[in-house]
C-alpha cells in the first residue's frame, strides 16, 4: 500500500526514518536523497516521521453570534436574496465593522428606526443648505431692488405723460 502525503512533500516516511537514524553529514544525505540540506536538518531534529499539522492550533468557531445572525436575517429580508448570496455579500470584515460601530454607539439611529447618514454626506448637505440660503437672500435683495426700480419708473412715467399732455386742461 502506498503512502499518502501532501503535494509539496519531497520525502517519504522511509526516507525520513533513514535520515533520522543516519550518522552521515547533512550534505551527503541531501545529495543522496536529492533534497535540500535544510530539509535534512529539519528531519534530523524531529522525533517522528509524520508531517506536523499546518493551520491554526485552535480552530475558530464558525457559529455566528446572535447579533451577526440578526444582521444577516435583516439584510436577507431587506434584499430578498437567498441565504447563500447573503453570506457571500456580507463579508466577515463588514460584520466586524458593524459590531465596532454598534459598540461605539453609532447605530443608535437604527434602533430608533431613523436613517443613518455618513458624516461626510451630512456635511455636504449642510453646505448645500447654506448655499441655497445665500442664493435665496441674494434673489430676495434683487427682487426688492427691482420693485423699487419699477415704482420709480412708474412714478416718472406718470410725470412724463403729464408733461406731454395737451395744454389748457388737455382738450384739443
Amino acid at each position: 500500500m502506498g503512502q499518502v502525503h501532501h503535494g509539496s512533500a519531497t520525502t517519504t516516511a522511509a526516507v525520513r526514518r533513514a535520515i533520522q537514524h543516519s550518522q552521515e553529514s547533512l550534505r551527503a544525505l541531501a545529495k543522496r536523497y536529492g533534497i535540500n540540506q535544510k530539509t535534512v536538518a529539519k528531519w534530523k531534529k524531529r522525533t517522528s516521521v509524520a508531517d506536523l499539522p499546518t493551520g491554526p492550533r485552535e480552530p475558530k468557531s464558525t457559529v455566528l453570534s446572535i447579533e451577526d445572525e440578526a444582521v444577516i436575517v435583516a439584510f436577507r429580508r431587506y434584499t430578498l436574496l437567498p441565504l447563500d448570496d447573503c453570506l457571500y455579500a456580507l463579508q466577515p470584515n463588514q460584520l466586524f465593522h458593524w459590531r465596532k460601530l454598534a459598540a461605539q454607539g453609532a447605530l443608535t439611529a437604527t434602533r430608533a428606526e431613523g436613517e443613518v447618514v455618513a458624516a461626510s454626506e451630512y456635511r455636504a448637505l449642510q453646505n448645500q443648505v447654506r448655499e441655497l440660503q445665500r442664493l435665496l437672500g441674494k434673489k430676495t435683495m434683487e427682487a426688492e431692488i427691482l420693485k423699487d426700480a419699477l415704482e420709480a419708473a412708474a412714478g416718472s412715467k406718470k410725470q412724463m405723460l403729464r408733461s406731454l399732455s395737451w395744454p389748457n386742461g388737455g382738450s384739443r
